[in-house]
């Protein structure tokens, strides 16, 4: 009878253990789906912060479409961004978007929505994935 009742406990810690394990991985494959950066919200987050430059319909679309841009591409270029090639692309992506928002903001305005730019990344409230996509913009 001991032997049976240990057994049972046994196979039940068993099971227990097998069913944390699994639930620990599923969790683990969440995060990591979870981790990758949504682009709208990213782009949201960056730009509802621009309310203060005063930007026009067309400059906000502007802005918008290029960090949409640089966001998809800092997406797929993050995980070979230590290489040579990875680093070079993600300059040039970098370059482009931010040339961009110079060219449809001005340069007076442009010089306020770097500043705007830090200023988010510093904020508490804003997500990792954004504070990734900023400090790799205005580094």
């Amino acid at each position: 009878m001991k032997k049976i009742f240990l057994g049972a406990i046994l196979t039940l810690t068993t099971v227990g253990a097998t069913t944390f394990a699994n639930s620990l991985h599923a969790e683990k494959v969440s995060i990591s789906v979870m981790g990758l950066d949504n682009v709208a919200n990213t782009v949201t987050e960056i730009t509802s912060t621009l309310n203060t430059l005063n930007l026009t319909g067309p400059q906000t679309k502007a802005v918008t479409t290029a960090l949409t841009n640089y966001v998809t591409k800092y997406n797929t270029l993050k995980a070979i961004a230590s290489t040579a090639k990875g680093a070079s692309q993600l300059t040039a992506a970098k370059n482009t978007a931010l040339s961009a928002v110079k060219t449809s903001v001005g340069a007076s305005k442009y010089s306020s929505f770097l500043s705007s730019l830090s200023t988010t990344a510093s904020n508490t409230a804003t997500s990792v994935a954004t504070k990734a996509v900023i400090n790799s913009l205005i580094k």
